[in-house]
């Protein structure tokens, strides 16, 4: 689309007249809408309605001419593109080159060039007419880029042009005249001819607008202006030639070629070459090529191709270069030619790329004749064939004539790319012979099984995996061997097998023995498992259980297979014992199973027995026992002896073989309260009771929740109290029984015994012998005594009695940690660690008032209850049953708001009498605090370090270190990991005492007002020794005799702290002193000022002279002259402060 405002002045005004319509179609679909109607863009001024340019600035300066490429959708789309066109053409004004130099080619464009002319012979004549714009007035030399060797003419209208030859023996024409000049310039051109062509090409300018109108010979055929620009010539009107006419793309040369026949009136065959790349496919169905050609004319024009086929064969599909084009086959020469006609003619020096898939069916014979695909008009095809076979099929040469074998590596690459490719042979002329032998070749696989057998009283189940690995060819299925007692179960997966047809009988086998005659299962395997060089198959079957003696167990067994391997489980109860008859089964050892991960359930099947063979057997031979359940027992009992009872933990330790324990029944001896439990260390165990065997004792069964299958230890808790309580007096006879199993072949029986501090026993029974090992876990807290079958006695006796007690407090803490932290806020933060030795099964403890409790942890254990009483301050802990009659850590945390924290800090104490070795308490303080000196009734354990700048206190020992002294050696190491977790000591101090933790006061003091006050004070001492004589030193006598006394009876911490603090103002007087000492000896060496009289100065000569005064009658005294205002202005005398001492006072006194 172009635009041009040379056009008319007339187009702004209809522009402007359309866009009003546009506005006013918008407008009134806006109001009926109920909307304002949008603004829209005024129209372009016209060229007479355009205001001056003055008065408008800002309007848009329009270009002449502009070309848009495409059209505008609406008015708005197209002020944009008009705004932005695509391009924009400008003529410079005339005289705008007027100083450039002559011939200049600048200064002229060609706009049109136009060709006419007829061709004749081996020249032709032609008439070239230019439109050229000069922009120079004055004359120039226009190159017009035309090469014709004889110019016959050459006018401007009827004004011959003056011409020379110019660069490259080109022409040139001299022009005059700013304007557009229309020059006709007549010549005479060659016309080149070669065997097959005939050519002109003739040097023109590049013109926007280039056309040429030639007439050409009457038996001229194929012409065309250039590559893909084939021309359609028309008869001349009442003449002998050809007239081609067309308006082409800007170019220069000018070439059109045509064709003309020989003198016989016969066109020349065309001479082809090709390049072809043939793949070949043998499958069972037939052959399949598939030919990639490269195809050439080397001379002539060729208008089709035809490529000869074997009588069989049929096209399936024709591909020539991008398209797909019709063709046909017709019986020539007997043989089937393909025709495949061009669109367009192929020329020498042009190539097409064909593609051609042809299939020939299978036939009877087993070999396979092949000539190739001869091209006709051809005169060199050469190329590369590769051929592929599909599954079970073999493939030989049986016989080649022009061809040569070679490497399937050096085929082109895409040749070589196809997979499979097993022949690979060069050819360089076609047709060739080529016989290719078929044969069926049988697929080669290898079986891998591993079968895993579990015999039930009832019934034996057969889960089989058969790894199928491919040798050579593909498998379209696999027969499995299946015994004839088996019922299968299922196939599998779906994604490898088709379907599974029933096993049916094996007519070989059944004619042999029918009873016992094996069966055929037919796998049938999907293309994902065909295409796959290794899969695995799932099959299931159940069969009879057998009985004990000689078993015969039935297999999955792949038939076929070229090499097998066999590796089975098998598996049965714990009371059946499996043995291989077989000797070409070899026994593997089970490893050991991996440990189940967290949260799972343990794999309580039995180990099972594993054999190998490298056979591929049909049956399992093996030797199968029955055995009897065995179980033993082994029995440990802790008693405790109290005034009133007994307390037993019993735990019997059962051994199962050959089989699995459900349930144990037990027997209760009597004495035993009614209330006892039972457990296997993780759950109870739910308890039945059953009729009694023996009087006064009691039978229990015993429901485990998972069947006992190798060992498992039961314990038993129960309380044997006794008639009446212990006498001091006299000592009372007691047996302590155990709870008995009734099943199971009876064990030794260890009893270990403590007693209460308050009681004594004693042990006189024959059959029980004491002995000297620990109790695990941990160290033996009793006497222990050994019986070796637990069926030999009841119980063990003893004698218990009462013995003189000593009072001992109930709860003993060797050691105690507080660490308290002071908030910024104000808030007091404490947690406190007691290493309690011996302790009752709770503790009391008090906080202070106001506190609110954290938490209460127990050997790292957090407690879910925790009884606070009636006042808010006493709490109660129970402490849990594992913690009883041993050492503990009790870990308590606790909080105190700002307003109740007192200026001495309580403890948490334990109550009821507890008694604390040793404590030690951390004080923890913000940054900017301090704790000066150290506690009542503490003793300081910290030391003095330098830390940036001054000096400071830390503890003595680390927070781990303090945490570990505080937890014992015999805390749990969860105890001590947890109570390791806490912050690093900062800013902390450190203080011990002996005995329980005593309330303290500790002194926090800010570091800044610390600072404020002693550098204040000290530096106002300095200020004040200023002001005090030299002369006076009793004054300085005193401050350091009461200085000393009272810093000797200050603790060391607060005399640090009061010395550090105070050294800016010290330093800050230092250097007061010397500033003002140097100012003062500055002075004094200073010279006297000019016109300083020292005229009132009377120095006596002796003691007995004085000076007088004013108005004194002696003659010869000095008086002072009173200045006159007459004569000259007097000058003040200055009167330093030095000489003060120099008044007349002093001076008599001397």
């Amino acid at each position: 689309m172009r635009v041009s405002r040379s056009s008319g002045n007339n187009l702004g005004a209809r522009v402007g007249r359309l866009v009003a319509c546009w506005a006013a179609v918008a407008a009134v679909v806006a109001t009926a809408r109920g909307q304002e109607a949008p603004p829209t863009a005024p129209p372009p001024a016209t060229a007479a309605a355009r205001p001056p340019a003055a008065a408008t600035p800002a309007a848009p300066i329009w270009p002449d001419e502009v070309v848009i490429l495409q059209g505008a959708a609406d008015v708005e789309e197209f002020w944009k593109k008009l705004g932005a066109p695509d391009w924009v053409i400008s003529r410079p004004a005339p005289g705008r080159l007027r100083g450039a130099a002559p011939g200049n080619a600048d200064e002229s464009i060609v706009d049109a060039v136009r060709v006419e002319g007829t061709v004749g012979g081996d020249h032709a004549r032609i008439a070239i007419g230019v439109d050229c714009s000069l922009m120079t007035a004055g004359p120039a030399w226009v190159p017009l880029k035309i090469d014709a060797p004889v110019v016959l003419a050459a006018r401007e209208g009827d004004r011959e042009l003056e011409l020379r030859r110019g660069a490259g023996g080109r022409w040139e024409a001299r022009l005059e005249g700013a304007r557009t000049h229309a020059l006709r310039i007549e010549a005479t051109a060659p016309v080149r001819i070669n065997a097959e062509r005939r050519t002109l090409e003739l040097a023109i300018p590049e013109a926007p607008a280039t056309s040429f109108d030639l007439v050409l010979p009457r038996r001229s055929y194929d012409v065309d202006a250039g590559p893909g620009e084939a021309l359609r010539p028309t008869p001349v009107e009442g003449g002998e030639g050809l007239r081609v006419a067309a308006h082409v793309a800007p170019r220069s040369p000018l070439v059109v070629s045509w064709s003309e026949p020989g003198e016989a009136g016969e066109r020349a065959a065309p001479l082809l070459a090709a390049q072809v790349e043939m793949a070949v496919v043998v499958d069972a169905e037939g052959v399949v090529v598939r030919s990639s050609w490269a195809i050439a004319c080397a001379r002539g024009v060729a208008r089709s191709l035809q490529i000869r086929l074997e009588d069989d064969e049929v096209v399936s599909r024709i591909q020539l270069n991008d398209q797909f084009p019709a063709s046909g086959i017709e019986r020539s020469g007997g043989g089937n030619l393909l025709t495949i006609p061009l669109a367009e003619p192929m020329r020498s020096g042009e190539s097409r790329k064909l593609v051609l898939e042809t299939r020939r069916p299978a036939s009877g014979t087993r070999l396979l004749n092949f000539s190739g695909y001869p091209l006709t008009d051809a005169g060199e095809q050469s190329g590369f064939l590769g051929v592929t076979h599909g599954p079970n099929l073999f493939v030989n040469v049986a016989k080649s004539q022009g061809l040569r074998r070679i490497d399937p590596r050096d085929l082109p690459t895409a040749l070589k790319a196809r997979p499979g490719t097993t022949l690979a042979l060069q050819f360089l002329e076609q047709p060739f012979a080529l016989a290719i032998g078929v044969e069926d070749a049988p697929p080669l696989f290898s079986t891998e099984a591993v079968a895993e057998l579990s015999l039930d009283p009832e019934v034996v189940r057969n889960e089989t995996t058969l790894e199928v690995r491919r040798v050579r060819g593909t498998l379209f299925e696999v027969e499995v061997a299946v015994p004839a007692d088996m019922k299968v179960v299922s196939v599998g997966p779906p994604d490898l097998v088709e379907a599974a047809t029933p096993p049916q009988p094996d007519a070989a086998a059944a004619a042999a023995d029918p009873a016992d005659a094996e069966r055929i299962l037919k796998i049938r395997l999907t293309s994902q498992a065909r295409d796959r060089p290794a899969f695995s198959l799932k099959l299931s079957g159940r069969q009879p259980a057998p009985g004990p003696g000689d078993v015969r167990l039935g297999l999955f067994a792949a038939r076929g297979a070229v090499s097998t391997n066999a590796a089975f489980v098998v598996r049965a109860g714990r009371d059946v014992s499996l043995e291989p008859r077989d000797a070409t089964l070899v026994k593997e050892t089970a490893a050991e199973p991996p440990p189940p991960p967290p949260g799972a359930e343990a794999d309580l099947r039995p180990p099972g027995l594993r054999l190998r063979t490298g056979r591929n057997p049909a049956t399992l031979d093996l030797r199968l026992e029955r055995r009897p359940l065995a179980v033993r027992r082994e029995t440990r009992l802790t008693a405790r002896v109290s005034r009133r009872t007994v307390e037993v933990r019993q735990e019997t330790t059962l051994r199962v073989r050959h089989g699995a324990l459900p349930y144990l029944d037990v027997v209760v001896p009597v004495g035993v309260s009614a209330r006892w439990e039972a457990s296997d260390e993780k759950q109870p165990i739910r308890t039945e009771d059953l009729e009694d065997a023996r009087s006064g004792a009691r039978r229990s069964r015993l429901h485990f929740q998972r069947p006992v299958v190798d060992a498992a230890v039961l314990t038993f808790q129960y309380r044997i109290p006794l008639g009446r309580s212990l006498d001091p007096a006299s000592p009372t006879p007691l047996r302590i029984p155990w709870i008995e199993p009734e099943e199971g072949t009876p064990g030794g029986c260890v009893v270990e015994l403590s007693t209460e501090p308050d009681v004594q026993v004693a042990v006189d029974d024959p059959a029980w012998a004491e002995i000297d090992e620990p109790s695990p876990p941990g160290p033996r807290t009793g006497r222990a005594y050994r019986l070796d079958r637990d069926d030999q006695s009841e119980g063990l006796a003893v004698a218990a009695r009462l013995v003189e007690t000593v009072v001992l407090p109930p709860t003993v803490a060797s050691r105690a940690l507080i660490r308290s932290t002071l908030e910024p806020e104000g808030d007091l933060r404490v947690r406190a660690w007691y290493a309690v030795d011996s302790h009752p099964a709770w503790l009391s403890v008090a906080l202070p008032e106001g506190a609110r409790w954290l938490r209460a942890r127990v050997d790292g254990r957090t407690l879910d209850r925790i009884d606070v009483g009636p006042d808010g301050t006493t709490s109660r802990i129970d402490l849990p049953a594992d913690s009883i009659a041993r050492p503990l850590l009790l870990d308590l945390e606790y909080r105190l708001p700002a307003a109740g924290v007192r200026r001495t800090w309580l403890p948490p104490a334990l109550l009821d009498d507890a008694e604390v070795l040793q404590a030690y308490w951390l004080v923890q303080v913000p940054w900017s605090q301090a704790v000066a000196g150290q506690p009542r009734g503490w003793a300081d354990e910290n030391e003095w370090y330098w830390d940036v700048y001054a000096w400071k206190r830390r503890p003595v020992a680390s927070s781990a270190g303090l945490i570990a002294w505080a937890a014992g050696p015999t805390a749990p190491p969860a105890a001590v990991d947890d109570a390791l977790d806490v912050e690093a000591i900062s800013h902390g101090y450190l203080f011990s005492r002996v005995g329980p933790p005593s309330p303290i006061n500790p002194w926090v003091v800010s570091r800044a007002w610390t600072v404020l006050v002693c550098s204040g004070l000290a530096l106002l001492g300095a200020v004040g020794l200023f002001f005090v004589p030299i002369t006076t030193p009793w004054l300085v006598g005193a401050v350091v005799a009461v200085g000393l006394p009272t810093a000797m009876f200050l603790p060391p911490g607060v005399l640090a702290l009061v010395v550090q603090s105070a050294a800016f103002g010290i330093a800050f007087g230092a250097l007061v002193h010397v500033g003002r000492r140097w100012t003062l000896r500055r002075g004094a060496t200073a010279p006297p000022a000019r016109g300083t009289s020292m005229s009132n100065v009377v120095v006596g000569e002796s003691s007995q002279r004085s000076a007088p005064g004013v108005g004194s009658d002696d003659s010869t005294a000095i008086r002072v002259r009173t200045s006159s205002t007459m004569d000259y202005i007097s000058t003040p005398s200055p009167q330093p402060e030095s000489d003060a001492s120099l008044s007349p006072r002093r001076l008599r006194t001397e």
